[in-house]
C-alpha cells in the first residue's frame, strides 16, 4: 500500500493498460478538455481519420455478416445435396484405380541450344506431319533456316531493337570472371 495522495486537476492515474485523466473544477467552471462541444469535435475528427485499412476491415466484416445472414458462409453445401450427387470420382478410383505418384519419377528433359530436339517432341512431330524432315530447311522449297534461332544476350536495359547483341556462348562478363576466379581460389584453400 502507498500513502494517500490528493488528486488535483489534470492528474493521470494508470491502472494496468488504462490511463485515467482527472478533471477537478470548482463550481460551474470547466476547462477546454471538458467542454462538450470540444469533445464532440475531437471525436468527429477521429471518425473522419478512418484509414484505408479500417475501411477494408469494416467492408470485410459487413460482407461476412451478410453472407452469414443469407446462409452463404464458406464451404456451406446442404447435406441433402451432398448425399444426392453420386461421387463419380470415387467410383472410378475403385473400378479403374489411380496412382497419384505414377509419373513422379519420369526424368524431365532439359532444353538446350546445342542439342537437337528429340523425335518425341510435340513440335518435332507437328512439323513432321506437315512434311518436314530433320536437317532440312523450313518453307515450301526448304529455303528457310535449318538451324534453330540462336539465343542472344542483350545488354542491361537494352531491348530487342537495340542492335548489337552477344551470343549466349560469349565470354563471361568481368564480374562473372572475378566470381569464377574467387571460387577456384576457395576450392584450392578448402582442399
Amino acid at each position: 500500500e502507498s500513502e494517500p495522495i490528493e488528486v488535483t486537476h489534470r492528474d493521470f492515474i494508470r491502472i494496468g493498460e488504462t490511463t485515467i485523466s482527472f478533471h477537478v473544477h470548482t463550481g460551474n467552471e470547466t476547462c477546454f478538455d471538458c467542454e462538450p462541444g470540444n469533445i464532440q469535435a475531437i471525436l468527429e475528427a477521429e471518425k473522419e481519420k478512418a484509414t484505408r485499412e479500417d475501411l477494408n476491415k469494416q467492408r470485410k466484416h459487413e460482407v461476412k455478416s451478410m453472407m452469414k445472414k443469407y446462409g452463404l458462409s464458406k464451404g456451406y453445401i446442404p447435406k441433402k445435396l451432398i448425399e444426392s450427387v453420386p461421387d463419380r470420382a470415387a467410383r472410378r478410383r475403385k473400378e479403374v484405380g489411380s496412382d497419384p505418384y505414377e509419373n513422379i519419377l519420369r526424368p524431365v528433359e532439359k532444353a538446350s541450344v546445342h542439342k537437337e530436339i528429340s523425335d518425341e517432341n510435340i513440335g518435332h512431330k507437328m512439323l513432321a506431319k506437315m512434311g518436314w524432315k530433320s536437317g532440312e530447311g523450313l518453307g515450301k522449297s526448304q529455303q528457310g533456316i535449318a538451324e534453330p534461332i540462336g539465343v542472344q544476350v542483350h545488354g542491361k536495359n537494352k531491348g530487342l531493337g537495340f542492335g548489337s547483341t552477344a551470343p549466349i556462348d560469349s565470354k563471361p562478363s568481368r564480374k562473372q570472371d572475378i566470381l569464377n576466379k574467387t571460387k577456384e581460389r576457395f576450392e584450392k584453400i578448402s582442399k
